[in-house]
């Protein structure tokens, strides 16, 4: 990612490099405009990113523009206010951005790792299909075996009665 790359080459005993904070200014630019709001905010939502434990903020959102005017007056806002930015406020963005994004990848991780063990407890459950296959088949040997034994008990059981019957009409 940019941002750790910017960190790892920002020297903390220099003051920061024109260039950098002239790139960094510009991803701001460019998420000012993909999220249609103010660099402060953007910085706002990366810092309460990293320091709150709440559930994740939500970056503020203004009215889209409707006109090429509209457009050019945003676009002249957000230069404004990304001018008076200082280098340590473009260093927190830095910090706070790379943060965001390990927090990010650590809950990628994480939900790679449940969705992993859903399949093994998945696989474990559901016998394969072989196994399947052969449970199947004892089920309809034995339900075959009881639909046997239990005509043969009413064959039997109308043999008793017709004896039964037999012996009372010979008394």
């Amino acid at each position: 990612m940019w941002c750790h790359k910017l960190l790892n080459e920002l020297d903390t005993k220099r003051p920061m490099p024109v260039d950098m904070q002239e790139e960094i200014r510009n991803h701001i630019f460019d998420e000012c405009k993909l999220h249609n709001t103010s660099p402060e905010d953007i910085l706002e939502f990366y810092a309460s990113f990293r320091w709150r434990l709440e559930a994740t903020p939500q970056i503020a959102k203004y009215d889209m523009p409707e006109t090429d005017k509209d457009v050019e007056d945003a676009n002249n806002f957000v230069e404004q206010e990304l001018n008076k930015l200082l280098a340590h406020n473009l260093k927190s963005y830095l910090e706070n951005k790379s943060s965001f994004h390990k927090k990010l990848a650590d809950k990628q991780a994480l939900l790679e790792s449940v969705k992993e063990k859903l399949t093994i407890y998945t696989d474990a459950l559901v016998p394969n299909q072989k196994e399947l296959d052969r449970l199947y088949h004892y089920k309809t040997t034995l339900e075959r075996q009881q639909s046997a034994k239990l005509s043969r008990l009413i064959q039997l059981e109308e043999f008793k009665l017709r004896k039964n019957s037999m012996k009372a009409i010979n008394k």
